[in-house]
């Protein structure tokens, strides 16, 4: 390399490309001076022709030397993707060999069905692009089984993650198992429907809908099939309109829509044959109750529940007509803060076994109500007793009710009390009320 000038340094080395021949590539470069002592920049000295000359030449020597480094890089690059290439290969290849050795083979499905549950953490959303189910699914025959066993891991939410048919379409000819369970908004289960990847849901049991948009159109699902249904944030006159599809329900979960539409024609009475369950959650200032419109002659359990407590007394109302519609056989009931309580529709209902009762501002659980527990006019069967909400009896009344049955032979199996609304000037205090009642064998106080 030519002289450099005096503000340079000339260094050099000899990089060891292969050891077996002992190539080596020589490498000359010129180092300035730190800021500090570079008296050139500091001083504003120009170079001389004959000082940028010398610099020209450095400048040459080391541009040629940068280029044959980055032709060496780009060699040992090229060498480098190809040992990582062989290295997936067999990294993969082991995995594979490692599989046919492995005891999770050997453990039965119902067990690998409930890894498969715990690795998804829940409900499955299938449009999404990864998706634990699908990808499990795709190893091998024995997860393709495993994905395929439990009837209730698989759902559809596309509300999230879907805008157009489209979006579906990446799902096609996926090893999908079979759905049973399809939840999303009534637009999205529409697009789901029009996408046509999941052949017309020959195994579709059950259905989530919701409809804050008050939208009219009911998409085209195997509805006559359907064993469940959640219609969640729905008016009563789209759930009602759903329902008269779906002619063998066995359970219906109702959120109502806050705000309902202010006309709507409300439908023939509807019967449904087999339904058994019906949850039904009511916002407070509700005027409607879709139990008006419907008989169910096979129905077991029936839950009412009113956000903040009912404000309107016919949507309180409906419910004994229905139950006497239906002439059903209930089992088991749930009333939360209802406007009243309908003695006579409650006389009725002789078979229950399950009671749930929240009393609210309107319509506490009074004294007469425990009397005729006491006596057995109310509920002759039951084993089991929640209270809670507004309660005005005497702490008395619960032990005199434990006693009674229990001689009647018509014991109570567990009465559970909740004092979160405690009035210390009807009960006495609350840690004295408490501890005294759990003193008696059945009665559980959630505190």
């Amino acid at each position: 390399m030519a002289a450099s000038v005096s503000f340079y340094q000339n260094h050099s080395c000899d990089i060891l490309l292969c050891k077996d021949c002992n190539l080596s590539l020589h490498v000359d470069y010129a180092i300035p001076p730190t800021p500090a002592a570079n008296t050139i920049l500091r001083s504003g000295h120009m170079p001389s022709d004959m000082e940028r000359q010398s610099i020209l030449r450095t400048i040459e020597t080391m541009e040629d030397c940068d280029n044959e480094l980055e032709k060496q890089l780009a060699a040992l690059d090229t060498q480098r993707k190809q040992l990582e290439q062989a290295r997936s290969t067999i990294s993969s290849a082991l995995i594979v060999q490692k599989a046919y050795l492995t005891p999770i083979r050997r453990l039965p499905l119902e067990i690998l069905s409930n890894v498969m549950a715990w690795a998804c953490e829940g409900e499955i959303d299938l449009a999404v692009r990864v998706c634990p189910p699908l990808a499990l699914s795709a190893v091998c025959k024995t997860w393709r089984g495993a994905s395929e066993y439990p009837a209730d891991l698989y759902l559809i939410d596309s509300a999230r993650s879907v805008g157009a048919v489209e979006d579906f379409v990446w799902i096609k000819n996926r090893p999908l198992p079979l759905l049973r369970k399809l939840g999303g908004t009534v637009r999205h289960l529409e697009l789901a429907v029009e996408s046509g990847v999941f052949e017309g849901f020959s195994s579709l049991r059950c259905v989530v809908i919701s409809n804050e948009q008050n939208r009219n159109a009911i998409p085209a699902l195997p509805w006559g099939q359907l064993e469940v249904l959640d219609t969640r944030l729905c008016s009563n006159a789209y759930a009602l309109q759903v329902l008269q599809q779906c002619h063998q329900l066995r359970s219906w979960n109702h959120t109502v829509l806050r705000i309902e539409p202010g006309l709507w024609a409300p439908p023939s009475l509807v019967r449904l044959k087999h339904l058994r369950v019906i949850n039904i959650h009511i916002p407070f200032n509700s005027v409607r109750n879709p139990l008006q419109h419907l008989i169910t002659p096979a129905l077991e359990s029936l839950s009412v529940v009113w956000e903040n407590g009912a404000r309107y007394p016919f949507a309180t109302r409906a419910i004994p007509a229905f139950v006497a519609r239906s002439s059903c056989t209930l089992c088991r009931l749930e009333l939360s803060a209802p406007f009243f309580i309908d003695y006579d529709c409650l006389l009725a209902l002789r078979d229950v076994r399950t009671l749930h009762l929240k009393g609210s501002d309107y319509a506490p659980i009074n004294q007469p109500f425990i009397d005729r527990l006491i006596t057995g006019d109310l509920f002759p069967l039951l084993e089991t007793l929640e209270l809670s909400g507004n309660l005005t009896f005497s702490n008395d009344s619960i032990r005199e009710l434990v006693r009674v049955r229990e001689s009647a032979e018509c014991t109570l199996q567990q009465i559970t009390l909740d004092f979160t609304e405690h009035d210390i000037a009807r009960h006495g205090p609350y840690r004295d009320v408490v501890n005294g009642l759990r003193e008696v064998p059945p009665v559980y106080v959630r505190s």
